[in-house]
């Protein structure tokens, strides 16, 4: 432990006594002092009393959540210390808290204790960068944009479309009806001239076609066709 940082002193908000003494053995054996507090009730009169050159405030507490804690001290001004969230809690959740709030920032519970007090040290040489801690899901990002996926194909405009091969040389002959071959009623031969087998079943050849499939020969050709 570097003289700057010996006997730097450490309040502790914890509801849990394990926390709090888990906390002080940790730290007091790197050189820091430490000062608990089981309740955030007399939280100030503890920072007006103590002093303390860095504050560790637990999430969850029964009788006032951290996050209010660190919000009213801040809001009337009693702190000139960093104040930092020492919890459990998900990295993301902290990070919004400390948006949130205003907090210096926070520092996962653990049993390291080399890692705690190098946690520590930082907030209290002025080291640490909120945005370096952030967790990776909600750090700004700093890549270009990449081609939007959510934007529809552009349409081609009729003005943009190319002209076909040739076609600004030779142009199709426009369609009239004398160009349209069309078959007349008035070109069938009438009923009473038409031509079919009406002799009975058992005398016909075994060759004849059904009536769907016999044909009649009319003015204008062959017609096939059910008479």
């Amino acid at each position: 432990m570097s003289a700057s940082t010996t006997k730097r002193r450490i309040l502790v908000v914890d509801d849990s006594e394990i926390c709090r003494e888990l906390v002080k053995l940790l730290l007091q054996s790197r050189g820091f002092e430490v000062i608990t507090l089981d309740s955030p009730f007399g939280f100030g009169a503890a920072v007006a009393r103590e002093q303390p050159d860095l504050v560790l405030v637990d999430v969850n507490m029964p009788a006032l959540h951290g996050g209010k804690l660190v919000e009213v001290a801040l809001q009337k001004g009693i702190l000139s210390c960093p104040i930092v969230f020492h919890s459990d809690r998900p990295a993301r959740e902290l990070q919004s808290l400390v948006l949130s709030t205003g907090a210096s920032g926070f520092i996962p519970k653990t049993n390291d204790g080399d890692e705690l007090a190098s946690r520590v040290e930082e907030y209290l040489n002025g080291t640490w960068q909120k945005r370096d801690r952030a967790p990776e899901s909600i750090r700004p990002s700093t890549a270009p944009p990449g081609p939007r996926t959510d934007v529809p194909p552009r349409m081609t405009r009729p003005s943009e479309v190319p002209p076909l091969s040739g076609s600004s040389s030779q142009s199709l002959p426009p369609l009239s009806a004398a160009s349209l071959p069309l078959t007349r009623p008035s070109d069938a031969a009438p009923l009473s001239q038409r031509s079919f087998d009406a002799s009975p079943l058992s005398q016909r050849s075994p060759d004849t076609a059904p009536h769907s499939q016999r044909t009649v020969t009319s003015s204008t050709g062959w017609v096939r066709g059910k008479f």
